[in-house]
C-alpha cells in the first residue's frame, strides 16, 4: 500500500510493515512531520503488529498541493488509510498534532477506531504553540524549537532530520495545523466532549516536562469524559517521548494494544504526583542543540 488516493485525489504516501493478522497500529506523526517521525519505532513495531506510517498531505513523499488543509480533511486523510487496511479497526497512534487529528478521526469515523493512544497531546500551552508559529520556514530556529522541548538528550541527526522536514512542509499545512493546536491548547475539554464513543479504550502517554502539555491537566479533563481513560507519565521526559524514550514507547503502545485500559466508576482522579505543569526540564547538552555538531 505505498499510494493512497484521498478524497480530493492528493496522493498519500504509506509505509507498511508487520505480520498479518489483527487490528494495525496506525501512527500519525506530530506538526509538519512526516513518516519519519517513527522510524526509530517502527521496526520494533513491526516485529510483533501490523503497522503503518503515513507521510500526510504537504510532507514528505504526499502531494503538497497549495490548499485544501485543515483538521478535518486531515482526519479524512488518515480515514482512507485506514480503510485501505486489510487489518482494521485500527489502533491510532497519534503524537502532538497528531494527537488531534486521532481524535477528529474517532469523532467521524468511529467504526474504523479500536482504540487511542496519545503522545503528548497539545494543550493548556497556546503560548508555545505560537513560538512554533514564529520558526516557520527556517530550519535552524525550528531546530531550536525541537531542542528546546525535550528534557532528555536526542540525537542531533535525528533532530536536524526533523528540523529539514518540516522546513520543507507547505506553508499553508503549518498555518493550519497551527491554527488547530493554538485552538485545542485553550480548549482541550471541549475536544474531549465531542468524542461520542464512552467505551473507546484511549491511552494517554505525557513528558513530566513536557512545555505544550500538562498531564495533570490533560487528567483532569479526561476522566469525565473516558471511561476506559489510562494516562502514563513519563519521568525526565519532555514533549518528544517517541525520541527521548523510544523502548519505554513502543512498549507502552504494545501494552496499550494487548490489553487496552478497562471501564472504571466516574469518580474524580488522584491528582497527587502528576504534574500539573510542566518545569524545570533537564538541562540539553552542548551536542542535543548546536546543529552544527556532528
Amino acid at each position: 500500500m505505498p499510494i493512497v488516493l484521498a478524497e480530493d485525489g492528493v496522493r498519500i504516501a504509506c509505509r507498511e510493515a508487520g505480520p498479518p493478522g489483527g487490528p494495525a497500529v496506525l501512527l500519525i506523526p506530530d506538526w509538519l512531520a512526516s513518516a519519519r517521525f517513527y522510524e526509530e519505532c517502527l521496526p520494533r513495531l513491526a516485529e510483533r503488529v501490523p503497522v503503518v506510517a503515513y507521510d500526510p498531505r504537504g510532507t514528505g513523499r504526499s502531494d503538497r498541493p497549495e490548499t485544501g488543509y485543515g483538521l478535518a480533511r486531515e482526519a479524512a486523510d488518515a480515514a482512507v488509510v485506514a480503510e485501505a487496511l486489510r487489518a482494521r479497526p485500527v489502533w491510532v497512534v497519534g503524537h502532538g498534532y497528531g494527537a488531534l487529528v486521532a481524535l477528529r478521526l474517532a469523532q467521524e469515523a468511529p467504526d474504523l477506531v479500536a482504540g487511542l493512544f496519545l503522545v503528548a497531546p497539545p494543550l493548556g500551552a497556546a503560548e508555545g504553540v505560537d513560538a512554533w508559529a514564529a520558526s516557520l520556514e527556517d530550519p535552524r530556529r525550528l531546530y531550536e524549537q525541537l531542542a528546546g522541548a525535550r528534557a532528555r538528550p536526542v540525537a542531533t541527526a535525528r533532530l536536524m532530520a526533523a528540523a529539514q522536514d518540516m522546513a520543507h512542509t507547505t506553508w499553508e499545512a503549518g498555518r493550519s495545523q497551527l491554527e488547530h493546536a493554538r485552538s485545542a491548547a485553550a480548549t482541550f475539554d471541549t475536544w474531549l466532549a465531542r468524542l461520542e464513543a464512552p467505551d473507546l479504550p484511549v491511552d494517554v502517554l505525557a513528558g513530566e516536562y513536557d512545555p505544550l502539555a500538562s498531564p495533570g491537566a490533560v487528567r483532569r479533563a479526561a476522566w469525565a469524559a473516558w471511561p476506559r481513560f489510562r494516562l502514563t507519565v513519563l519521568p525526565e521526559t519532555g514533549h518528544y517521548p517517541v525520541w527521548e524514550t523510544a523502548d519505554d514507547f513502543v512498549d507502552l503502545l504494545l501494552e496499550a494494544y494487548a490489553k487496552p485500559p478497562e471501564a472504571r466508576p466516574p469518580e474524580e482522579p488522584e491528582t497527587e504526583g502528576v504534574p500539573a505543569a510542566a518545569e524545570g526540564p533537564v538541562e540539553p547538552s552542548e551536542a542535543a542543540t548546536d546543529p552544527e555538531s556532528p
